[in-house]
């Protein structure tokens, strides 16, 4: 249950899932978003969106669990780290129970798998294996995109992100001036090793876009 207590409208994130799936025509999962009356102990309490919230799972972003028995998923020979998946979030309250920074500043949380719900990862990789991997996986994404061969096709940016997701979501949050979408929090990424790139998506915590702030120029149109 989502209060969006800054969007009295209570459509800025349902909208923007309905700009992912139906506008762009991403085949990525979207959360869905539908208005609810909260009645608790008939008493009306408010209300509020109900939202799928973001984690690893087979009908929500169905990438392998990196904290979970691993297989050669990318096809590669060898049974390691690279064959697990992971979810993060860009958040700088940096509250989560893992969290980094990287060298140009962008704070990172892990959000699935959850390295602190008590049980060991069902692999032979320890909790810190996997999240030093992790660490370094995304730095070397950012040392890429800062280097001066970021352009260059073979060792460049396309060897890393997947380029339509990026473009999508760009596109996205620049049309309805998303002011979270500046790398301040619930930006969400994950890497499918799959493909062996890192997704950024899904959308989603639109309740300060569509002008529904006063700075940041996000006011203006």
């Amino acid at each position: 249950l989502i209060a969006n207590y800054s969007d009295k409208s209570l459509l800025r994130n349902w909208f923007s899932s309905v700009l992912s799936e139906r506008v762009f025509q991403s085949d990525a999962w979207h959360p869905d978003f539908i208005p609810v009356d909260l009645i608790f102990n008939d008493e009306y309490m408010g209300t509020y969106t109900l939202a799928n919230s973001i984690k690893i799972s087979e009908k929500r972003v169905d990438i392998p669990n990196i904290a979970e028995t691993l297989r050669d998923v990318n096809g590669d020979g060898t049974v390691d780290l690279n064959d697990g998946g992971f979810l993060l979030e860009v958040d700088s309250r940096l509250d989560a129970a893992y969290t980094f920074k990287t060298r140009n500043d962008v704070d990172i949380a892990l959000k699935d798998p959850d390295l602190d719900d008590g049980m060991e990862p069902e692999n032979q990789f320890t909790k810190d294996d996997i999240f030093s991997h992790i660490q370094t996986y995304i730095q070397t994404v950012e040392d890429v995109l800062y280097s001066e061969s970021f352009a260059d096709p073979e060792i460049g940016y396309r060897k890393y992100l997947d380029v339509d997701s990026f473009v999508q979501w760009y596109l996205i949050n620049e049309l309805t001036k998303n002011d979270d979408a500046k790398f301040y929090s619930s930006v969400y990424m994950f890497y499918n090793p799959a493909d062996g790139l890192l997704h950024i998506g899904p959308a989603w915590d639109f309740d300060i876009s569509c002008g529904n702030i006063n700075y940041d120029d996000n006011d203006l149109p």
